[in-house]
C-alpha cells in the first residue's frame, strides 16, 4: 500500500438541480476526511446555487452552461492546480456513503498500477459494472460479472481518478458536451496504457430523475446518439464508414419507433443527433431543445 497523501477533490456538477444539489452537498459533508474537498461547479442554472464557499467547499460559477465536460474541467483544473492527488467526479443524483469512498480511495492506494477506479452502480433495480465500448455497443453498461473482461470504461456517476492521469492524458473533451465524454477518457487512458477497473466492494447508488417533462427524453437522447459517431471517428477511424451505417441503421429503426409510439419529441432528438453525427456538427447545441 502507498503512503503518499490520499487526499481527494470530489468535484459535483450543478444545472437547474439546487435542491437536490444541496441534499448532495449535505450528505458530503459527513463522508469526507480531513485534508478532503468539495468543489461545486454552478453551470449557468436558473435559479443560481445559494450557497458559499467554505474552509471544506469551493463553489465555482460559470456564467454559461459548459455541460459535464466543461462543468467538470473547470473543477478538474483547480483540484490539480491545488495538487489533490486524487479527484472524484460524482453526479448530484449519486448518493456516495462514507464506506464507499474509503474503498474506492483503498482501492487505488492498493493497486499502485491502477490509474482510475468506479463503484458497482444499483439504477433502480439493475445492478452495472462499467460500461464496454459505446462506439460498438447500443446497451453499454456490464449487469452481468462473466462480461467483465469487456470493461471499456467507468461511468461518470461516480470515477475516482488519480490527478497524475489528467496531467498525462488531458482532460475531458467538450466536443461531446454531455454524454460519451468518460467512455473517450477512459479510451484515452487506455492507449496511453493505464489501467482502470471496477471496485465490485463499494457500491454507489444513483437516482434517475423519471419526473415528466424533463429534458433526459430530448438531451440525453440526442446526445447519447450524436456522440457515438464522435467516439468512432476518435477511436474507430480504421472501421469508421462500417460503424457509421451501423449507427445510421440503429438511429433509423429508433426513429420510426418513437413516431410509431407517438414520441414526436423523441423521433426530432434521434434525426437531429443522427443528422449532427453524420456532418460532425459537436459541442453545445442545448439550442435545439431549450
Amino acid at each position: 500500500m502507498s503512503n503518499e497523501p490520499d487526499n481527494v477533490a470530489i468535484i459535483v456538477l450543478n444545472w437547474n438541480d439546487s435542491n437536490g444539489t444541496i441534499k448532495t452537498i449535505e450528505a458530503l459533508t459527513s463522508v469526507i476526511l480531513p485534508g478532503d474537498h468539495i468543489i461545486i461547479i454552478d453551470n449557468a442554472s436558473t435559479p443560481e446555487l445559494n450557497i458559499k464557499s467554505s474552509p471544506e467547499l469551493t463553489l465555482i460559477r460559470s456564467v454559461h452552461n459548459l455541460g459535464f465536460a466543461g462543468g467538470n474541467n473547470l473543477g478538474i483544473e483547480l483540484a490539480v492546480e491545488r495538487q489533490f492527488p486524487y479527484i472524484m467526479l460524482l453526479n448530484a443524483d449519486a448518493h456516495l456513503t462514507i464506506d464507499t469512498l474509503s474503498s474506492l480511495r483503498n482501492y487505488l492506494n492498493k493497486h499502485p498500477d491502477m490509474a482510475l477506479v468506479g463503484p458497482v452502480l444499483h439504477e433502480g433495480q439493475n445492478k452495472s459494472y462499467g460500461g464496454m465500448d459505446i462506439g460498438k455497443h447500443l446497451n453499454t453498461r456490464i449487469t452481468d460479472l462473466r462480461f467483465a473482461h469487456l470493461l471499456q470504461y467507468i461511468p461518470g456517476t461516480a470515477i475516482l481518478v488519480r490527478a497524475k492521469v489528467f496531467e498525462k492524458i488531458g482532460v475531458l473533451d467538450e466536443d461531446y458536451f454531455f454524454s460519451g465524454e468518460i467512455a473517450d477518457f477512459c479510451m484515452r487512458a487506455g492507449k496511453a496504457g493505464l489501467k482502470i477497473g471496477i471496485d465490485k466492494q463499494s457500491v454507489t447508488e444513483h437516482r434517475i430523475d423519471q419526473r415528466p417533462g424533463n429534458l433526459r427524453n430530448t438531451l440525453y437522447t440526442y446526445y447519447n446518439f450524436r456522440n457515438r459517431f464522435l467516439f468512432i471517428r476518435k477511436h474507430h477511424h480504421t472501421v469508421r464508414m462500417r460503424y457509421f451505417l451501423k449507427w445510421l441503421y440503429l438511429g433509423i429503426v429508433q426513429y420510426l419507433g418513437s413516431i410509431k409510439n407517438g414520441d414526436s419529441e423523441k423521433a426530432r432528438a434521434i434525426r437531429l443527433a443522427i443528422r449532427d453525427g453524420i456532418f460532425g456538427k459537436f459541442g453545445n447545441q442545448n439550442d435545439k431543445f431549450i
